[in-house]
């Protein structure tokens, strides 16, 4: 149980239990229940459901945090947020249950995708499905940044769905609806189409998951902060020929020319260059496993290999790649 002088709660259909607050956030709150699950609030949501003219921003945030529930309820997977019943929280402002999930820093030394290379083709792949669900129903998340993407039982959990938008939207200053003007991009982990406005794909999400992936072996924040003083073509350009900051320790660590070809294909600048959507991107993942040895495969990442060479199948995997959609 919390300590006695946190008199929050949550009003579940079971009745109010009590919660303790663990981020309060200038549109949201996170609780913490006793059982472990979580509950995420939207700020003051009673007074813009009487009345959403009072506050636009933050009635379109309402809008997108049912959308997500909503969303969630519908389409389950293992790499994608468990959200469980509506509730109200101590200030009577509306959220949801969900599950509760490990946050692991970059710089964690027991980070769970760089226990070996085969963990981290296994989050990438989880990951990389649960976003193919979303693109298979239509949408893309939008917002796939190191700090959105938790772990369950040391695989990727996707979270945070305020970004998210149809397949073909432009996403500007204010994307979606008249009332989405409370978005806002991580600039560092977005993808091109996102920083120059433009209609945004499946292979919008690709990039950012490419970035992600990067981040973990590199344990630096999407393309790196050290090149944000630069514009955004020369940003953006240093995506596209895969030289930002990071880039050389993730070389060093994965030490596997197939790996790095795949991760490559991911984050290139033009969208046409990079994998379809989720699923595309996780087959050609999952492809590795068929042409690495064990050896390579459970060789910890916080070192190059050094004893064993390249895979002699690697002209083979280049060649599945370029046939597939």
């Amino acid at each position: 149980m919390f300590e006695a002088e946190e008199e929050f709660f949550v009003l579940t259909k079971h009745g109010r239990v009590e919660a303790r607050l663990l981020h309060d956030r200038p549109r949201s709150r996170i609780w913490i229940l006793p059982d472990g699950q979580y509950v995420k609030t939207v700020k003051h949501s009673q007074s813009v459901i009487k009345d959403p003219t009072s506050d636009p921003d933050l009635a379109g945030w309402l809008a997108r945090s049912r959308r997500s529930w909503f969303y969630l309820k519908r389409h389950a997977h293992p790499g994608l947020l468990v959200v469980g019943d509506r509730v109200y929280d101590s200030f009577g402002d509306e959220g949801y249950l969900c599950q509760g999930l490990q946050v692991f820093a970059l710089k964690h030394p027991d980070h769970p995708a760089r226990k070996s290379l085969r963990a981290f083709l296994q989050c990438a792949i989880q990951l990389s499905r649960a976003v193919g669900v979303m693109h298979e129903a239509g949408f893309v998340h939008g917002d796939i940044t190191p700090g959105n993407v938790c772990f369950h039982n040391g695989l990727p959990v996707l979270i945070d769905y305020e970004m998210t938008v149809k397949v073909g939207q432009i996403v500007g200053p204010h994307p979606g609806d008249k009332h989405h003007r409370a978005i806002s991009c991580t600039p560092e982990c977005c993808s091109p189409e996102h920083v120059y406005r433009r209609q945004v794909q499946p292979s919008s999400d690709i990039f950012c998951i490419g970035l992600t992936l990067l981040s973990w072996l590199s344990e630096r924040f999407g393309v790196g902060e050290t090149y944000w003083h630069q514009n955004k073509e020369q940003s953006m350009g240093l995506c596209a020929r895969a030289e930002y900051p990071h880039w050389e320790v993730v070389k060093t660590r994965l030490d596997q020319p197939l790996v790095i070809d795949v991760l490559a294909r991911a984050i290139q600048h033009a969208p046409h260059e990079r994998y379809v959507n989720g699923n595309h991107f996780a087959d050609a993942l999952e492809a590795l496993f068929q042409v690495l040895s064990p050896q390579e495969l459970d060789h910890p990442l916080d070192a190059p290999l050094e004893s064993v060479s390249p895979s002699a199948e690697y002209d083979n995997l280049t060649i599945f790649l370029e046939l597939t959609p």
